[in-house]
C-alpha cells in the first residue's frame, strides 16, 4: 500500500473530516463503554467549514454505507469493493491532483501536528517555488551529505495543495513530491520489516 500512502494526505483528511470539540488524547471508561478524552478546548479554527460540511459528509458516508450493506446482503461483494474503490479514487483525486478551486477551499483550513502547541497554519502552506524545490529528494540527500548548503525547510501539511497554490510546474513538482513520499514510505516499511525479523 505504499503508493496509496504517497498520494493520501492524512493531514488534509483530518481537517476535512474533523469535528469541533478539541483533539482526542485518549479514552476513559464510562458505565456503558468508553468516551473520548479531549484537550478540553475547541480551537474553533475550522468551525465555520465544519458546520457547513458535516451534514454533507455524513450524508455521503451514510449513502455509501447503505450501498455497501445492500450489496453485501445480496452477496455481491464485488459491488461493495467497487464502492470503496470509487471513494478512494475521489479522495486520491482531491489529495494528489487538486484543482485550483479545491486548494482555495481546503488549503486554507488550519492544521497543526500538535494542537496543544496552538501553532495552527494553513494545511496547504503558501510556499515559494524555491521552497518547494528544497523539499525534493535529491536536494535533501545532497544536504545530508554536506554537499549542499542548509536552507530553512518549510514543510507543508498538504504538499500537493501547496504545489498547486504556487502555480509553477505543477505536474513536475507534484511528481517529484510523490517520488519522495513513495521512497520515504518504502524506507519506513523496510525498517519495520527488519525490526520484525530481529
Amino acid at each position: 500500500n505504499i503508493h496509496r500512502k504517497a498520494v493520501f494526505s492524512n493531514n488534509l483528511f483530518e481537517v476535512v473530516c474533523s469535528g469541533p470539540g478539541g483533539m482526542t488524547v485518549g479514552y476513559k471508561k464510562v458505565a456503558d463503554g468508553y468516551e473520548p478524552v479531549t484537550t478540553g478546548k475547541d480551537l474553533g479554527a475550522n468551525d465555520a467549514y465544519t458546520d457547513r460540511m458535516l451534514p454533507h459528509l455524513s450524508e455521503y458516508a451514510a449513502a455509501v454505507g447503505r450501498l455497501s450493506r445492500k450489496f453485501t446482503r445480496k452477496g455481491n461483494t464485488e459491488d461493495t469493493e467497487r464502492e470503496l474503490v470509487m471513494c478512494e479514487k475521489l479522495m486520491t483525486k482531491l489529495m494528489r491532483h487538486p484543482s485550483d478551486r479545491e486548494v482555495q477551499l481546503y488549503g486554507e483550513l488550519l492544521f497543526s501536528d500538535d494542537v496543544l502547541e496552538d501553532n495552527l497554519r494553513p494545511v496547504a502552506l503558501p510556499l515559494t517555488y524555491e521552497d518547494i524545490r528544497e523539499l525534493e529528494l535529491s536536494r535533501k540527500i545532497l544536504r545530508m551529505m554536506g554537499l549542499r548548503n542548509m536552507h530553512t525547510l518549510h514543510e507543508s501539511s498538504w504538499i500537493y495543495g501547496s504545489i498547486v497554490r504556487c502555480g509553477r510546474k505543477i505536474k513536475k513538482r507534484s511528481a517529484a513530491a510523490e517520488r519522495y513520499l513513495t521512497l520515504m514510505y518504502w524506507r519506513k516499511g523496510l525498517k519495520w520489516f527488519l525490526r520484525r525479523r530481529t
